[in-house]
């Protein structure tokens, strides 16, 4: 904004005199009212919107770290989950707007915008809007307008992605660099992963479809046919926990005993730690279903994590879930190996904590016999034998039996390496009791 020389102290005035600046008569010298700090805002002025255009630029680039750095990270989820950090921005846009306004001449460019929406023959929108360029408050309100919006549309394909298992990091940055051509690039990887458009937002008052109303008509299955129908390839996003949720129980109860935490009762608690255990999973990983215990009621399966375009083997596990009367799964316990693998020193550990009994225990005395089927024979040799025979129990195994303890790193192959490892757990004060047997015909 101009200043006019009889605004200046008397001391400058001569400086520009003594330098040869021209000065007009004081009655032909306009009045020019500085407009820093004057606004009917009291204290704030356009060194304030001056300091907000700073914020207005850095402050989302903490958020925009985290988005494309860390988007699966708890920490992550807990600041973006909420539209907080989008209103935090919005505040400041206000606060930049309604300062602007009131500084004096602070809606001149008001003025002009009208001139950027002018259709007429001979009008140059494009240059209206050049021209409002030199208003720099004009300039900070538009840049903070911008930046805002980004924010949110990059926090939107954030969520989608986090929700249905779709990459997020390339889109969102290019959200944060030009903005619109970040969300087309989301559109595009939802395509090409096969994860479909996200999808559309409710126009109407109708009431959202619960759980039970979701999806087909439930239809009782098999224990074996639910796991391999709803857990098999299982990603745990919005799509799969849809297609999961028919067939949970109300009241069902999921223990993790990997975690050693409570288990987690309730259909809507389930769904809840299932969808925050896949927000800090792997993009593109996925519950793959490697073995399966053909039981009606009740099924045991072995598991490992898979994650696309990843080599190797991942995380393993066992699982075994039970049906209540109407066919729904009520009962999930699962345990993942360990990722360190103490091997032979758990039996030292156990021998070391575990008191040996004073006087030897004797073992039950149990008839031999031929297990008539998987269930059967799980049952014969942890509920009947219980250890008590180790050679009737190596009967029943296959000369190359293959042998594995997720504690212990490579498994055990052959009748007599397997001899070798249940002499070195068979520890007195020590008896391993079956909870749980799934039903089979062929595995258990």
């Amino acid at each position: 904004h101009a200043w006019s020389a009889a605004s200046l102290p008397l001391g400058a005035r001569q400086q520009l005199v003594q330098r040869g600046a021209p000065v007009a008569p004081i009655s032909e010298r306009p009045v020019v009212v500085p407009q820093v700090g004057m606004s009917v805002l009291g204290p704030f002025g356009n060194a304030d919107i001056h300091e907000a255009f700073s914020a207005a630029t850095f402050w989302p680039q903490y958020f925009w770290i985290l988005l494309v750095v860390l988007p699966r990270w708890a920490g992550t989820r807990a600041v973006m989950r909420s539209l907080t950090p989008v209103v935090l921005m919005s505040l400041v846009h206000l606060f930049i707007v309604v300062v602007s306004a009131t500084q004096e001449g602070g809606t001149a460019p008001m003025a002009e915008f009208s001139g950027v929406f002018d259709a007429s023959p001979g009008a140059d929108p494009q240059a209206a809007m050049v021209g409002m360029m030199k208003y720099p408050n004009f300039v900070t309100e538009e840049w903070s307008h911008v930046l805002v919006w980004d924010l949110f549309v990059g926090r939107y394909i954030w969520a989608d992605g986090l929700k249905r298992g779709v990459p997020v990091r390339a889109s969102v940055l290019l959200t944060n660099l030009i903005g619109p051509p970040g969300l087309l690039l989301h559109l595009a990887t939802c395509l090409v992963t096969g994860k479909g458009l996200p999808p559309d937002l409710p126009l109407s008052d109708a009431p959202a479809l619960s759980i039970e109303d979701a999806g087909a008509p439930w239809r009782p299955a098999r224990a074996d046919a639910l796991v391999r129908d709803v857990l098999d390839g299982q990603s745990f996003d919005a799509a799969g926990l849809g297609r999961l949720a028919p067939s949970l129980s109300a009241d069902v109860v999921w223990d993790d005993m990997t975690t050693q935490a409570a288990p987690v009762a309730g259909r809507e608690a389930v769904l809840r730690m299932l969808a925050e255990r896949e927000a800090v999973s792997p993009t593109g990983s996925c519950l793959r279903v490697m073995r399966v215990a053909d039981g009606a009621r009740s099924s045991g399966f072995t598991w490992v994590r898979e994650v696309e375009g990843c080599a190797g083997v991942g995380l393993r596990g066992n699982a075994y879930i039970e049906l209540d009367s109407a066919g729904r799964i009520a009962i999930v316990k699962e345990v993942a190996e360990p990722l360190l693998k103490p091997g032979g020193a758990t039996a030292k550990f156990l021998k070391a904590v575990v008191k040996a009994p004073k006087a030897p225990t004797s073992k039950p005395q149990v008839r031999p016999r031929q297990p008539r089927s998987a269930e059967d024979m799980v049952k014969y040799l942890w509920l009947e034998l219980q250890g008590s025979n180790p050679d009737e129990s190596l009967r029943l195994f296959e000369e190359d039996i293959l042998y594995e303890d997720f504690n212990f790193p490579e498994a055990f192959t052959g009748r007599e390496a397997v001899r070798d490892f249940l002499r070195e757990f068979d520890i007195p004060g020590i008896t391993f009791e079956a909870k749980r047997i799934s039903e089979g015909q062929r595995a258990c």
